[in-house]
């Protein structure tokens, strides 16, 4: 075999595998996007009552509550190759939202640094610290920038959620960073 039909065929071999996987991504983003999809509806379906929030957002989602027996939950998940994001959020009253926006670990990162002060408030006997006043979001906001200065960008966009005074306004916050609602 001489040295151009050779160069040919590593050419055409080169061709034929780079088009399998440009066909072949697509189908697994489809099908990866799917599974989380249906993974995050059974987990959010399942919550009952504030001690099935943890479980069902883990590991990479988030959670937030009012004094008025009313929750959010966010349940999130994303891939690298092929690059997908999709964020699934479920309300105390039945509503979903979605988000396709890369989120990455921020809300768990955020979640953690939230209980992290309150705790911490809890443990010093401040809890005033933690009621939601415009004093006391700023106060949260430089806790968690004292944390973890390299994540306040991302996690920020969660104190919004986290601080508003109701459902109503957590879902304005929610839609606000990209979620929309959507039918299951």
């Amino acid at each position: 075999m001489n040295a151009k039909k050779w160069i040919g065929a590593v050419v055409l071999v080169a061709v034929v595998v780079v088009l399998a996987v440009l066909a072949y991504l697509p189908r697994k983003q489809a099908a990866e996007e799917r599974a989380h999809l249906a993974s995050a509806l059974r987990s959010l379906d399942n919550i009952n009552d504030f001690t099935d929030l943890d479980h069902a957002v883990a590991p990479l989602g988030m959670w937030f509550t009012w004094s008025t027996n009313e929750w959010l939950a966010v349940q999130y998940g994303d891939g690298t190759f092929p690059d997908w994001s999709l964020a699934i959020a479920r309300d105390s009253e039945g509503r979903f939202f979605r988000s396709r926006e890369r989120f990455g670990g921020a809300m768990a990162s955020y979640l953690f640094k939230r209980l992290q002060y309150e705790r911490l408030h809890w443990e010093q006997g401040t809890p005033e610290y933690l009621t939601f006043s415009p004093k006391n979001k700023k106060r949260v906001d430089l806790g968690v920038e004292r944390a973890d200065p390299a994540g306040v960008p991302a996690m920020k966009r969660f104190h919004d959620v986290s601080t508003s005074t109701n459902l109503a306004a957590g879902r304005a916050a929610l839609k606000s960073i990209g979620f929309e609602p959507f039918d299951p």
